[in-house]
């Protein structure tokens, strides 16, 4: 593999107009300090394309990380495949991955077996994101391991902007962990199945805007040391855990959910285990 180091601003490395690529066994790094920082970027019309056993260190503060997308209109990146890689960064306002349509479209990207993470010291908005502009559909993740410790307002978005239009997000037998406080795990229109979600701190799921569509979960643990607030969605087949620490008592604030053949149990749990507050049409 190539060991990719980029000490000057601009991208590490960036795709455009290829077909059947493969990517096998490389380190791509950036050094903080400057504003524009992109590790990898899928710019326009890249078809085929296998990144496998590679490691991206994202160091930088400024913008960057890993780009999916397709800039021009009449243009589509399409069949992208990660697989056992790792990502970490610690950029300051762009996501860890970001996987979207921009002016085209974006589809059919399998990300597998792969550790996604931002640092304590990122503070991007949004840590993963499918969607934006354009048009993103056929988007998997599976087997992947999803570590937030920074970034301020989601873990996982789809939440198409400017137009845009994705569907067919989805998120099979991960494991998501949480450590920062007052954050949303996931919102918009995604699919998870088969997932388990921990957190140490106070999580919401789904968005407060009534006009934005919500999470569907099948079959997930959810395990919390905190509040769960908010829980916005459709939740079939899970498993619910609240645990308590320091005294404080825990429990679930719903605005909006269908909770169908689903287990919630309180562990050391002294408050109310289950609340509703204002829901319109609240389903259990």
């Amino acid at each position: 593999g190539i060991h990719f180091l980029q000490k000057i601003e601009g991208k590490t490395l960036g795709l455009l107009n290829n077909e059947n690529t493969h990517i096998d066994s490389c380190t791509f790094d950036c050094d903080d300090g400057l504003l524009v920082k992109g590790l990898l970027d899928l710019y326009t019309n890249n078809k085929n394309v296998y990144i496998e056993n590679c490691v991206f260190n994202h160091a930088s503060t400024g913008v960057g990380g890993i780009w999916i997308r397709e800039f021009y209109a009449d243009q589509k990146t399409s069949n992208i495949i990660i697989d056992n890689c790792f990502m970490t960064s610690r950029s300051g306002v762009d996501e860890v991955l970001a996987i979207y349509g921009a002016h085209g479209t974006v589809e059919n990207v399998k990300v597998s077996n792969t550790t996604i993470e931002s640092t304590s010291a990122a503070s991007m908005p949004h840590m993963i994101s499918a969607g934006l502009g354009g048009i993103t559909k056929n988007v998997n993740f599976t087997g992947c391991t999803i570590r937030n410790n920074g970034a301020s307002t989601s873990i996982f978005k789809n939440q198409p902007t400017g137009g845009g239009s994705s569907q067919f997000i989805s998120i099979d037998n991960c494991i998501i962990i949480n450590t920062k406080e007052n954050i949303r795990a996931i919102i918009g229109d995604v699919f998870v199945t088969n997932t388990k979600i921990y957190t140490s701190e106070s999580i919401a799921f789904g968005f407060e805007n009534s006009s934005h569509k919500t999470p569907i979960f099948y079959s997930c643990n959810f395990e919390s040391e905190k509040q769960m607030h908010e829980l916005l969605g459709t939740f079939k087949s899970c498993v619910f855990d609240m645990n308590e620490l320091v005294s404080e008592n825990y429990h679930v604030n719903s605005y909006g959910i269908t909770l169908r053949d689903c287990e919630i149990n309180g562990i050391n749990c002294t408050g109310t285990l289950f609340s509703i507050i204002g829901a319109n049409s609240p389903v259990i």
